[in-house]
């Protein structure tokens, strides 16, 4: 399921580089602009997910104090919020550093369309564009060049099958026995015919 959602990522942005709870959206099905959607506009995405990861998501907004800031979290039922507490403390008790921040859902927004407005004028540069053959000549072969090219090709090609008549001659003058096993003697003195 993850593999599917990455590859729903837009061009510029890493997976990893993702909020959390835009991943865990994706995850479910939604593309990347639609899990932003549904993150700004405050509606409840906790029956989305699985429990375990509402809870995971709500410890980190406890330990960044931006539960505050999270619009979807006033949904999330009370037994969440104490799991979280619980997840939070067993974690500060264990490792004193805290967890790793998302960005905000705006940065998230201004990178989307910092990359639609590069793609975009990457698209205009493109298609504005021309074969104009003054600028950028296509290449072609010198007059003659080409007969030139075969002719040497042939040459090649000649060698190469001039070489393996070459090497059959010497393998063959290389035996010192024929190939059929009556004439051959280390058939008679095994004892073999």
């Amino acid at each position: 399921m993850e593999a599917d959602a990455q590859k729903r990522v837009p061009d510029g942005l890493l997976w990893d580089d993702l909020r959390q709870d835009v991943r865990m959206l994706m995850i479910t099905g939604l593309t990347y602009e639609e899990a932003l959607k549904l993150l700004h506009g405050g509606d409840p995405i906790h029956h989305l997910l699985p429990g375990y990861m509402v809870q995971l998501m709500m410890t980190q907004m406890i330990d960044w104090g931006t539960l505050d800031l999270t619009p979807w979290r006033k949904y999330v039922p009370e037994s969440n919020y104490l799991d979280a507490e619980r997840i939070w403390t067993g974690i500060r008790v264990v490792d004193d550093r805290g967890l790793e921040k998302w960005p905000s859902l705006d940065k998230c927004d201004r990178k989307l369309q910092k990359l639609k407005t590069e793609v975009e004028m990457i698209n205009g540069a493109l298609s504005e564009s021309s074969d104009d053959e003054t600028q950028d000549p296509s290449f072609s072969l010198k007059p003659g060049a080409e007969g030139a090219d075969n002719a040497q090709q042939t040459r090649d090609e000649a060698e190469d099958l001039g070489d393996g008549a070459d090497e059959f001659k010497n393998c063959q003058a290389s035996q010192s026995w024929n190939a059929t096993p009556l004439s051959n003697p280390e058939y008679k003195t095994q004892g073999i015919v």
